[in-house]
């Protein structure tokens, strides 16, 4: 068995970051946050196959008015879509 917080397979991609594992909310900021070897996942706002540092920021620093939903401080792939779906 394996200690708490740890898991029996190599499917956590960072040991280091608690809030990083399989089955994590993707959240954007440059990290792989639910181990699927996608970084940023949904927020690719162009569609242009990557997160570029203007939609990093845009999402990360808030530039889009509510775009956390719950006011928590992340914003989620869910908080994302919800908001670019109400504002298309």
């Amino acid at each position: 068995s394996s200690p708490a917080g740890f898991v029996a397979d190599a499917t956590d991609c960072d040991d280091t970051d608690a809030q990083t594992h399989p089955g994590a909310t993707e959240i954007c900021s440059e990290s792989d946050n639910d181990c699927d070897a996608e970084i940023d996942e949904g927020f690719d706002v162009d569609g242009d196959g990557s997160v570029a540092a203007i939609e990093f920021n845009q999402a990360k620093v808030g530039l889009f008015e509510n775009l956390d939903g719950n006011a928590d401080g992340i914003i989620t792939f869910a908080e994302f879509v919800e908001f670019r779906t109400k504002t298309n």
